[in-house]
């Protein structure tokens, strides 16, 4: 054989000789990716928290983590962390706010539910109380912040107010705010088979703890009747045969 070529290993199956490269960029997160044409093309960024080392290409996009298919990321693995460190809690959160004419909206990153989430201290907050804590002041200890706006990812102050827990599912427009509470229960209207709650259609349960529909407690009982008058008579054919 000639002279030895240089070769490094790709993990991936790919095997290319390749001019001495960046440890970084023969990392395993770069499969199925030929390096020496990213660095031929500059493609490869400085990690955005100023720590001068460059960032890797992406294979695959991820929005949880801000990642573009064939793009370099932004910052290197656990780094964003010190960006944390270098601009304030208040830069950072205005930051992600966009103020209309009557909510203010949350831009940023949401939870499954629609609110707001902002990460403070390396732990993940609701918008609405960091917006609240840095206008007004600290929330009252058993107190939560109650959406008057009804929009979840509003973080306008004004459209916040502390209230208690039984307050807050009260004022719900779900099904906790309808079924949630006893008070909750005494405002509905209809039963849950659709019957009116009329006087003559309204009752009392046998324990004394709530309404019943007359007319659902009438059917269930038909049920039972129905049931037990057939038992008895698979009894009788059963001996009689």
């Amino acid at each position: 054989m000639g002279k030895t070529e240089d070769r490094r290993t790709i993990p991936g199956r790919l095997r290319l000789p390749l001019p001495p490269l960046p440890a970084i960029a023969v990392s395993h997160r770069l499969r199925y990716v030929r390096v020496s044409e990213l660095v031929k093309d500059g493609i490869f960024m400085s990690c955005e928290c100023g720590c001068g080392q460059q960032t890797k290409v992406a294979t695959q996009s991820s929005t949880r983590r801000g990642w573009v298919n064939g793009q370099p990321v932004r910052f290197l693995p656990y780094h964003h962390v010190r960006m944390e460190h270098k601009t304030p809690v208040d830069v950072r959160f205005w930051a992600k706010v966009n103020k209309t004419e009557t909510c203010w909206l949350w831009v940023g990153a949401v939870t499954d539910n629609g609110y707001g989430n902002f990460r403070k201290k390396r732990k993940s907050i609701p918008a609405h109380r960091v917006s609240y804590e840095l206008l007004i002041g600290p929330i009252p200890d058993g107190l939560e912040l109650d959406h008057l706006c009804r929009v979840r990812n509003c973080v306008n102050p004004e459209h916040l107010e502390p209230v208690t827990r039984q307050e807050n599912v009260k004022r719900g427009v779900g099904w906790a705010g309808e079924n949630g509470n006893a008070g909750a229960r005494k405002r509905r209207t209809h039963c849950n088979q659709g019957h009116e709650f009329t006087p003559e259609n309204t009752g009392i349960r046998s324990d004394g703890e709530g309404r019943l529909c007359k007319k659902c407690k009438a059917t269930v009982n038909r049920r039972v009747y129905l049931a037990q008058k057939n038992r008895a008579l698979d009894s009788q054919q059963a001996g009689g045969g």
